[in-house]
């Protein structure tokens, strides 16, 4: 037995809400545990470092309130204000 996405139910994760960050000006040493170092508040669904670096994160929940506290404070990855 199954769950029955038809009727209703959001499955196994939220579809409401915010949950993708864009995060520019990063090192070109820049990693992936860099960044999930100082990512908080929400488990990381998807998390790609493009070459013009650039990172794309999805979170599964937290992404709102993750930026609005970037926004206050800053964000640095290996020292540098991104």
């Amino acid at each position: 037995m199954g769950i029955d996405y038809d009727q209703g139910k959001e499955g196994p994760f939220p579809h409401r809400g915010q949950r993708t960050l864009l995060i520019t000006g990063l090192s070109d040493r820049i990693t992936y545990k860099d960044l999930t170092n100082v990512i908080r508040g929400g488990r990381i669904l998807y998390l790609t470092i493009r070459k013009d670096l650039t990172a794309i994160v999805f979170m599964l929940e937290g992404a709102a309130e993750f930026l609005a506290h970037v926004k206050r404070h800053d964000l640095y990855v290996q020292t540098k204000r991104v």
